[in-house]
């Protein structure tokens, strides 16, 4: 390995510990949230179809924009498929991307989901756990941060996070026989909770908890 790789490799791995803690401190403030939007933290929001992914998933993107990235929502991700075997559906959406500007590359997958206890949710996160591992694989593996924020509402434990982190950990193999290896120890996997609680009918962001 040449000098110059050996800096861009610094400068990714560096990257990621700033995405990392850039994440932690808007979870601890929920200064973008308070900013950019308050239906979150302060007018309150119907829990109703989809409305509060749609919120949780353009905070996201918000937070990368803050921190000067090119953040997107629902960006689909092309798998390769492995073939003779077909797998359908052959691409992944992750919630948001974020792209840094100079290198086009994408340093950050996150996806946003509730999280509830029983019935077949703990499997939805599990493929969503996968997709963000997947997703990571297909887009090249430079270091990146995978974040997952669950959404639950206060009073609900969580439970099942250390299955997630080992996932991450060990990897998996796919419906069509490929395996997909775990995360490399340069990138990061974070898991964060979005804690709401019921105002006059509405929802309301308390606090994200680490």
């Amino acid at each position: 390995m040449g000098a110059g790789e050996i800096a861009v490799t610094k400068s990714t791995v560096s990257r990621t510990v700033d995405i990392e803690q850039a994440l932690q401190k808007e979870f601890r403030t929920l200064s973008a949230a308070n900013a950019d939007l308050p239906m979150l933290t302060e007018w309150g929001v119907e829990s109703f179809s989809e409305r509060i992914h749609s919120l949780g998933i353009n905070y996201l993107a918000q937070i990368g924009r803050r921190a000067g990235y090119v953040a997107v929502s629902e960006y689909p991700v092309s798998m390769a498929v492995p073939a003779p075997v077909p797998v359908s559906p052959c691409w992944v959406i992750p919630d948001v991307v974020w792209f840094d500007r100079t290198t086009r590359r994408v340093p950050l997958i996150g996806e946003f989901e509730r999280y509830e206890p029983g019935g077949n949710k703990h499997q939805v996160l599990k493929e969503k756990v996968r997709n963000l591992l997947w997703a990571h694989r297909e887009l090249g593996t430079e270091p990146r941060v995978l974040l997952l924020l669950l959404w639950t509402m206060s009073g609900n434990p969580v439970h099942g996070l250390d299955e997630f982190r080992s996932l991450v950990r060990t990897g998996f193999t796919t419906p069509g026989g490929a395996g997909i290896n775990g995360l490399e120890p340069e990138s990061r996997f974070a898991i964060a909770t979005a804690v709401f609680t019921t105002f006059e009918g509405c929802l309301r962001l308390k606090e994200i908890l680490l």
